[in-house]
């Protein structure tokens, strides 16, 4: 999604109508689950104990997560390897509780463009975050 600038024509029956400008957000909103870590920086996959601080801070996509050499031979060594396609199934095993929070890149730059110009944003809400959904 990004944002693509627009002009609200002006009112009136002026020749030359004014125009306001106004941006129009198209993006999407998403659900983001946030997992606390242990003191030891852990998280349990499948019931095997991960350690993360090899990752901390790094955003990856879960192929790159489970390819990254230290995390690949944790979960080698806990009987969690996976085939290659296979990355996102093994990664819906981490084990809760989740905060769900909701984000996403339409929304953050709907935010910015309504500090300055009038601004509409067009997503697609999903029913997974209907009661956040409301605030928004």
């Amino acid at each position: 999604g990004g944002a693509l600038t627009k002009s609200a024509a002006g009112q009136g029956g002026s020749k030359h109508p004014q125009t306001e400008p106004s941006i129009l957000v198209v993006g999407s909103i998403n659900v983001d689950l946030y997992k606390k870590l242990s003191s030891a920086g852990e998280v349990t996959i499948s019931g095997k104990q991960i350690d993360m601080k090899p990752v901390k801070g790094m955003t990856l996509p879960a192929s790159s997560f489970v390819g990254q050499s230290a995390m690949a031979e944790q979960l080698k060594a806990h009987g969690l390897g996976c085939e290659a396609g296979k990355e996102e199934a093994l990664l819906s095993k981490l084990e809760g509780p989740f905060e769900q929070k909701t984000g996403g890149k339409g929304a953050n730059a709907a935010a910015a463009a309504g500090q300055t110009f009038r601004c509409e944003l067009v997503c697609n809400f999903g029913r997974e975050s209907e009661v956040s959904n409301k605030a928004l």
